[in-house]
């Protein structure tokens, strides 16, 4: 008897276990970061990765059509929810209303709208440092501007 309640109990814990496990893979798997306003490209990049693993990529490439199913306007709330869920408070009241709360391909657009065209307006003024440049610069200067201490 003692040998036939091991056995189920067994099963149980060991199905319990690959529960827990797959939930933690997914847990792992489902990770997307959350948009605070810098680096869009790489996070634009994540969310559509995350939202593919959910099948939802079609979400924010394509309206919602005017004829969708109960189960495909679903999918655009599932997508709207992740979006809004992955952003910057801030972000979310500046880019989420009543008009498109519910829907992913609005949010995306508008996100890809303020943002994508952010990087592109604050790319043409970066500057970076560059050390042989200044290294150049610094070695140019001495060469060519005599010091006080200089005997010429």
């Amino acid at each position: 008897m003692a040998g036939t309640r091991q056995n189920p109990a067994a099963s149980t814990s060991a199905s319990t276990a690959a529960t827990a496990t797959s939930s933690s893979d997914e847990r792992d798997l489902f990770k997307c970061p959350i948009f605070d306003g810098d680096n869009f490209p790489i996070w634009q990049r994540k969310v559509k990765t995350y939202l593919a693993v959910k099948s939802l990529v079609k979400c924010i490439e394509t309206p919602l059509p005017n004829n969708a199913t109960q189960e495909q306007k679903q999918e655009y709330v599932q997508a709207a929810a992740i979006l809004s869920g992955h952003v910057a408070d801030d972000i979310y009241n500046h880019i989420i209303n009543d008009a498109n709360i519910y829907d992913a391909f609005a949010i995306w657009k508008e996100l890809k709208n303020d943002h994508a065209s952010r990087i592109r307006r604050n790319g043409s003024r970066r500057s970076f440092y560059n050390p042989q440049l200044h290294h150049y610069r610094s070695d140019f200067k001495e060469k060519t501007v005599p010091d006080g201490n200089s005997n010429q």
